[in-house]
């Protein structure tokens, strides 16, 4: 277990110092989550204004990552500025693919402002312990850490973009030609 989670440390502070897009480290991150906690699943969402984007899922099940992505634009308010139950409508689309007892833990940056949102999902019901709200808490501060930087290098990819190639993934593709067409 522990060089899983050491293996898993040093890819998200890897992916940080190779500078690489966003998505591939909320990927890193979630999969540090799911080394570092027992029997869980991670999912990162990142915020803009009040929508969300699925950034990374690697071990949620296909379903359930098919229709997050088709939410394009889920909408979360003031109700996840602390860690607790996940918000509507994730909850429902996570109870509806058989996942139970998933919780949210905010990104917040230095102002307050919603910036993502770590969601973990237990594989049997059951409370977070001390090491699973240590873990998610510190997988929330690094994707802190890597929206910062994406804020300040503009020439890193989108959200939603292929981790290796840059090409927009499905949901980002479709508000951006919809955006074009609105005008």
């Amino acid at each position: 277990l522990f060089r899983s989670v050491l293996e898993a440390h040093r890819e998200v502070v890897r992916e940080l110092a190779e500078r690489r897009p966003l998505a591939a480290i909320s990927h890193a991150v979630a999969r540090l989550v799911e080394a570092q906690c027992d029997r869980v699943r991670c999912a990162v969402f990142v915020i803009s204004g009040t929508d969300a984007e699925l950034a990374a899922a690697p071990s949620m099940p296909a379903g359930w990552t098919r229709t997050v992505q088709q939410l394009a634009g889920i909408e979360f308010g003031d109700d996840v500025a602390a860690l607790g139950a996940l918000p509507e409508p994730l909850a429902t689309v996570s109870r509806e693919h058989g996942l139970r007892g998933g919780r949210a833990v905010p990104v917040l940056d230095g102002e307050r402002r919603l910036r993502a949102l770590v969601a973990w999902f237990p594989d049997e019901l059951r409370f977070p312990g001390p090491g699973d709200i240590a873990a998610v808490e510190d997988a929330a501060a690094l994707c802190l850490i890597a929206l910062d930087r994406e804020v300040r290098d503009p020439r890193a990819p989108a959200v939603g973009s292929d981790p290796i190639t840059g090409v927009l993934g499905r949901p980002v593709f479709v508000s951006r030609v919809q955006a074009l067409l609105d005008r």
